[in-house]
């Protein structure tokens, strides 16, 4: 089992959130801890990244960034940003 951090910008993100997408993005995190890599997340190149890539899971409304740390067995999240903004 992975344990899931979020990283402090992204406590800021989901300030951009109601309540219930906020419980929606809290189950998705929730399942990465048995399942980092889930059907649907998208693995892309970032150099820079612990092991070369960045992990993406999308939604119509959402966008969820993170990172592996097979070794520590730790996702990272790093970002979570809301594609449609009515405010």
């Amino acid at each position: 089992m992975y344990e899931v951090e979020l990283s402090a910008a992204t406590v800021t993100d989901l300030e951009d959130f109601t309540q219930e997408e906020v419980e929606e993005i809290f189950a998705f995190l929730l399942r990465l801890a048995d399942d980092p890599k889930p059907l649907g997340v998208q693995a892309l190149p970032l150099p820079e990244a612990a092991d070369g890539l960045i992990y993406l899971y999308e939604t119509p409304v959402y966008s969820v960034f993170y990172n592996i740390f097979e070794i520590t067995q730790v996702v990272k999240v790093v970002g979570i940003f809301n594609k449609i903004s009515l405010n």
